[in-house]
């Protein structure tokens, strides 16, 4: 529950207790005695008989001395009205207090109390059922303080809506910023893949980014972060990128060991060497370590989730991945034909043998 919410719980808590006390209090003057709604509803339910029970209960007061039968009609059907609204007043404010409990409050609730408020105050006016001060005063005080209770709901609400929508404006500019991040790590990596690591300035960078040094800088803290950012982020890409194309079944297998190497070196060549030329300088030797060990990790997650599909066991396939890789990478880095062959070669024949003993 975040500052705001638990400011409306807090409000709409006292104010609902506010007003179920004013509710509960007995304002109803019947001449010889005092009750409250829910009070005159228990004792007119008790009766067994409404309509005599309400004429009875108003012939202390003198409202229906001398009126015809229109007259007396009309003055209990207002009465009963009053009686009603009340009830519905009541009946919400217990609702909303349950809501407020389970912050779930909803300001239409507290719209329709302060109408039924407001036709309370409105039939009771002309003092036809009741004229004493008390009860004369009565609805204007209870439209008062449903007013107090609409108007701050609605503050509190505005400022929960207003804080909702700062934070999505943050979560909005939270993600542009993490994606523009993300292009320029790219662009950056891309920079020093084509001019070196030694070579390669931070005016460089900005040009390759469309940006200023300045605007570089505020991603990064400083240029050793964004080569260490953005060759780790980039070379996750490159295996992304490498997993992507995996063989599907056994028989794709072959396919892939045939393909992948050259294909990997056409796209990615450049990439292996930046990276290698990074995780070998003594600066970022130990982020290299890192970053083969999460290299590790995310392979032998690849084995398990391909396990199933070629029928490899996962330690075996482990192996394969890492022989794969291994001689992929130096094949893209050096394009060195009679290496590749050779593990190529090797490789073909091991996990031919594996497959033929299932």
């Amino acid at each position: 529950m975040n500052k705001t919410e638990k400011r409306m719980k807090i409000f709409t808590l006292i104010m609902q207790v506010i007003i179920q006390a004013v509710l509960l209090f007995p304002w109803m003057n019947m001449g010889t005695w005092k009750c409250n709604v829910p009070g005159y509803l228990i004792k007119l339910a008790a009766s067994g008989d409404g309509m005599s029970y309400i004429k009875k209960s108003l012939k202390p007061l003198g409202v229906l001395d001398g009126a015809d039968e229109q007259m007396m009609v009309q003055i209990l059907m207002l009465f009963i009205c009053e009686l009603v609204m009340v009830l519905v007043i009541q009946v919400i404010g217990i609702v909303n207090l349950i809501l407020a409990l389970s912050n779930h409050h909803k300001l239409l609730l507290d719209i329709m109390s302060l109408i039924a408020g407001c036709m309370i105050s409105f039939l009771g006016a002309d003092g036809a059922v009741f004229s004493d001060p008390l009860s004369q005063v009565y609805p204007f005080l209870l439209v008062v303080l449903l007013v107090i209770n609409l108007i701050g709901a609605k503050l509190i609400d505005s400022w929960q809506e207003e804080k909702k929508i700062q934070e999505e404006v943050k979560a909005r500019e939270k993600n542009y910023k993490e994606e523009k991040k993300k292009e320029i790590m790219e662009k950056c990596f891309e920079c020093y893949c084509d001019n070196g690591l030694r070579n390669t300035g931070i005016k460089e960078l900005g040009k390759y980014c469309g940006m200023t040094s300045a605007n570089l800088y505020s991603y990064f803290n400083n240029v050793d972060e964004l080569i260490i950012q953005s060759t780790a982020y980039c070379m996750t890409k490159v295996e992304d990128d490498f997993m992507e194309l995996s063989p599907k079944n056994p028989q794709d297998i072959m396919r892939f060991i045939s393909e992948i190497p050259k294909w990997s070196a056409q796209k990615h060549g450049k990439k292996y060497r930046l990276m290698y030329q990074v995780y070998t300088h003594p600066k970022y030797v130990e982020y290299g370590k890192n970053f083969f060990k999460g290299v590790s990790m995310r392979y032998t997650e690849y084995a398990k989730q391909l396990s199933p599909k070629l029928g490899i066991p996962v330690d075996i396939l482990t192996g394969f991945i890492f022989i794969f890789v291994r001689a992929t990478v130096h094949y893209a880095m050096f394009e060195d034909e009679y290496y590749l062959k050779a593990e190529m070669e090797a490789l073909k024949l091991s996990v031919i043998s594996v497959l033929s003993k299932k």
